[in-house]
């Protein structure tokens, strides 16, 4: 699409310099070609015939050659040749032009960057999101609308800034849309818990959409539940010490099931030593969480049936908190976490089959762990006595992108007066002091000033100027004036009448019409030059 004028914009951008490393330096021009060529890559021979070498030669029947017209290097509006940052200093392209986040919870930070303006409105545009419903993995979608006009300019975008080098352009802006998928979430540590294994215990995440999920396999499953998704995760205070009600699932027959469905297992919804509250500032939602946990029924004499308490060895006791993504309900009437007629399969998934169950519901179900957001898995580390838990763990996932997210900005098209007056408090003159000989002199292909030449300019001025250069006696010297979006201004270091001036101080008194006077002290140190005639 490169020979399409709509489509086929490269987008460079140079933010140091290529030969130092270092920054882009204000004022120098830096030269810049594009070139084309055509390879033969039928020529490409292998060095020898061993299958792992991966060195090949140019055999001379074949030739790289240039295509197209000669190479060209790309000028700016400013320079005869090259391109000379700084040169639009009052008149900028915005690069990395903040927006506004305006609903959501993501830490995402969004921004924009102009490249043409003589495409780019004034308007407002907004960019959101939608999930990927045929991507296994978590996956958004986003959109740029135009808010003004209310016209979708791109509506199906995966153009993240750290995944596609071109994001492509629309009203002559691009956006940069940081992407960060999903992972774990962070938890903190518990003092009557053990350290945690990461492996088996801790608390987890186990939907299927996020690559760095982890079957807690002591669950006795092969798979990650299909019924929860990565946009669900929510900060989660899991409190000890204070009562709710949960689901209990027994370990029977290669399966996690609903206690109160197998013969002689006892009461299937029981008293836990714990509450889970979504807390989460970032959403704006506070509510508590039904809640169950597992165990298995061979384990009796290590931890008593019925009542949460893993021992020290969740491997043994397999006692799992499980924090369902569905609100507290104390009466324990969801039909999902009991089956119909009390069948529930957690770890497997069953056909729920009731008359009036949603399709949703079904699909709940019909998943392995259910709609579980977190599973966690905790050792006690003294075993003695009574099991009595105290204390919070607070489970934190990472605040990523979801459909909920929305931002908005209009483009930045011109700096304001406050930074046009701080960018005149910015001008300055330089090489300063001058030793007899300016680098940039050789730059100036075409000009008026040669390698040996020397000169100084004065930068960052407003369109409208006149500098006044003084000797420290106070003689008025030379009166430069211009009056163009061109921030830089050269001096010849000549006066009125065409003489070059000696060494020494100089004073100049750069003025403009709306942002007064800016006073400049330089030292010039002019080059020792043959007299040809006299």
């Amino acid at each position: 699409t490169y020979g399409n004028p709509v489509t086929g914009w490269l987008n460079l951008r140079i933010d140091k310099d290529p030969f130092t490393n270092g920054p882009l330096i204000k004022g120098k021009p830096y030269f810049i070609s594009i070139t084309s060529y055509a390879l033969n890559k039928k020529a490409l021979l292998k060095y020898n015939d061993d299958a792992k070498d991966s060195n090949y030669v140019l055999s001379r029947l074949y030739d790289i050659k240039n295509t197209g017209n000669s190479d060209v290097i790309i000028k700016g509006p400013h320079s005869i040749v090259g391109i000379v940052p700084g040169s639009n200093s009052y008149d900028p392209y915005i690069t990395n032009g903040n927006t506004k986040h305006i609903e959501g919870a993501s830490e995402t930070n969004i921004t924009y960057t102009v490249v043409n303006k003589s495409l780019t409105k004034a308007d407002e545009y907004e960019i959101g999101f939608y999930l990927d419903s045929l991507s296994t993995v978590y996956s958004l979608y986003y959109y740029i609308k135009d808010k003004t006009t209310d016209t979708i300019l791109s509506d199906s975008s995966k153009n993240y800034d750290n995944v596609e080098k071109y994001t492509g352009m629309v009203d002559g802006f691009t956006v940069d849309v940081p992407w960060k998928a999903p992972e774990q979430p962070e938890y903190n540590s518990l003092d009557w818990a053990i350290p945690y294994k990461n492996d088996t215990t801790g608390a987890f995440y186990i939907g299927n959409d996020i690559d760095t999920s982890k079957v807690v396999l002591l669950v006795l499953s092969q798979n990650n539940s299909d019924a929860i998704r990565a946009n669900r995760m929510r900060r989660v205070e899991l409190r000890f010490g204070v009562t709710s009600k949960g689901y209990r699932y027994i370990y029977k027959r290669h399966a996690y099931k609903y206690a109160e469905g197998l013969l002689n297992s006892g009461p299937g919804f029981v008293d836990l030593p714990f509450q889970a509250w979504v807390v989460d500032d970032r959403f704006g939602e506070q509510y508590q969480l039904a809640v169950g946990y597992t165990e298995d029924a061979r384990q009796s004499s290590v931890s008593p049936p019925g009542v949460y308490d893993p021992s020290n060895d969740i491997a043994l006791t397999k006692e799992y908190i499980i924090i369902f993504d569905s609100p507290y309900d104390p009466t324990g009437s969801n039909i999902v976490y009991t089956g119909d007629h009390n069948q529930a399969n957690y770890s497997n998934g069953y056909n729920l089959s009731a008359a009036g169950i949603s399709d949703s519901m079904k699909t709940i179900a019909n998943s392995p762990f259910f709609n579980t957001m977190y599973l966690v898995g905790l050792e006690r580390i003294d075993t003695t006595g009574t099991f009595n838990p105290t204390g919070t763990l607070v489970i934190n996932p990472e605040y990523f992108l979801t459909e909920k997210d929305k931002y908005s900005f209009v483009p930045k098209l011109n700096i304001t007066d406050s930074e046009a007056k701080s960018m005149f408090e910015k001008v300055n003159v330089y090489p300063n002091p001058l030793y007899a000989y300016n680098p940039l002199g050789s730059y100036e292909q075409g000009s008026k000033f040669r390698a040996d030449d020397p000169f100084v300019t004065f930068t960052n001025l407003p369109n409208k100027v006149t500098v006044k250069i003084f000797s420290l006696s106070g003689t008025k010297l030379r009166t430069l004036e211009k009056n163009d979006t061109n921030p830089f201004l050269n001096w010849d270091l000549k006066n009125e009448d065409g003489l070059r001036v000696a060494s020494g101080m100089y004073i100049a008194i750069v003025s403009n019409p709306k942002y007064g006077d800016k006073v400049l002290k330089f030292a010039i140190i002019m080059p020792q030059k043959q007299i040809q005639r006299y």
